[in-house]
């Protein structure tokens, strides 16, 4: 055993830690599934990669292309699993049934094999089982492979974007709710799958150095056990702490900056919405609630003595923002009193974004520049 297979044992063993943490927070909650599938899939993959490489295949040659088929759901399952978050449950419908269609294609494909018996499995993956081989035999399925998973992988970003949006319409700090762990795990998938249509290619043409890079796309595999495992513990205890107080708003709508925002229908005529409005305005004046850091709609509705749907359809509405949006608007107008304040001037900018209710130098000056096109430094 070198020291790749002993690469590919702790990344096996890694996963399967992952798999139990999983398990664990899974409990009466059904929205981890899809991500459990998806570790399972690619500790199988690892540990079928390991057995030919040490030859344990030949005492278990069954093995053998099992693991192909399932390749084709590794993208769907985190599209499921973002849904799921986006959705705050386990989320399924019927039309879902078609995204199996390219996994059922595969799974036919590699039936015959199924069917071999030991010894012929083992005659096959002696003359066939080379990578060369398997891609100069197996090109179409290669290309499905990653157009399908990449598909899948860009549609669970789309499903990030509704999410982020929705914390957004409810908190006016999303540093640790905006989950950007799970977007970088998808993006890591990404480039799992960038890597091997390069192997695929290179291998086609005869580049020389193939066998480097499918050893680089299991290194990147292994890799994304751990942005799983550190994913799953971060983001979920976010996502518990969200889903108390999470809102919907599955009627009427409204565009902002390009995007549908929903609310719920809330029974406000245009007088009612006018005078909602006006007396949001002057209380954000008057009490300047946004200088609390972790303000959410309902902390805002309560203090008001307001129902929290109806204060979002008017900032929606009137304002074209969400709350996120909206009360950094009078954050970023307090800070330019400040900047222009002499009584401020030893203070830091990042201290005076700390004055204002941010929670971050960089939420800061991101607001700050969104909404006055420069930076508080040129500002002042």
């Amino acid at each position: 055993m070198d020291i790749w297979n002993m690469i590919e044992l702790a990344g096996i063993g890694f996963g399967f830690i992952i798999l139990i943490l999983l398990l664990r927070m899974s409990r009466g909650v059904k929205r981890y599934l899809p991500l459990m599938l998806f570790v399972f899939i690619l500790i199988f993959d690892l540990f079928s990669e390991f057995a030919i490489d040490t030859k344990l295949i030949r005492k278990i040659p069954h093995l053998l292309y099992i693991s192909e088929p399932f390749q084709m759901l590794s993208g769907l399952l985190i599209f499921l699993y973002v849904r799921n978050i986006e959705k705050q449950r386990f989320y399924l419908q019927k039309t879902d049934w078609f995204f199996l269609i390219p996994f059922g294609i595969s799974l036919l494909n590699y039936m015959p094999y199924y069917f071999m018996s030991s010894l012929e499995k083992l005659v096959d993956l002696k003359m066939f089982g080379g990578l060369q081989v398997d891609v100069l035999e197996n090109i179409w399925e290669w290309n499905l492979l990653v157009m399908v998973n990449v598909g899948f992988l860009w549609a669970a970003l789309v499903e990030l974007g509704k999410y982020n949006r929705k914390v957004k319409e409810q908190c006016s700090d999303v540093q640790q709710l905006d989950l950007h762990l799970t977007q970088n795990l998808i993006k890591a998938c990404m480039l799992t799958y960038l890597v091997m249509i390069l192997v695929v290619y290179f291998t086609y043409f005869g580049f020389p150095y193939y066998d480097q890079l499918f050893t680089a796309l299991e290194l990147l595999s292994i890799a994304l056990l751990f942005f799983i495992g550190y994913d799953a513990i971060v983001s979920g205890r976010h996502i518990q702490k969200i889903q108390k107080e999470w809102a919907q708003f599955p009627v009427s709508e409204v565009s902002i900056d390009g995007h549908v925002v929903k609310y719920a229908k809330t029974g406000l005529d245009e007088d009612s919405s006018e005078k909602l409005k006006e007396k949001l305005e002057h209380y954000m004046i008057e009490h300047k609630p946004y200088l609390q850091p972790q303000i959410k709609i309902k902390d805002l509705a309560d203090m008001m003595g307001e129902a929290s749907h109806q204060i979002s359809q008017v900032i929606n509405e009137s304002f074209r923002q969400n709350f996120y949006e909206f009360v950094n608007m009078y954050r970023v107008n307090e800070a330019k009193l400040l900047l222009k304040n002499p009584e401020f001037k030893n203070y830091t900018l990042t201290a005076i974004g700390f004055e204002v209710g941010f929670n971050s130098k960089s939420a800061f000056y991101n607001a700050f520049k969104k909404h006055t096109g420069t930076t508080p430094a040129k500002f002042q």
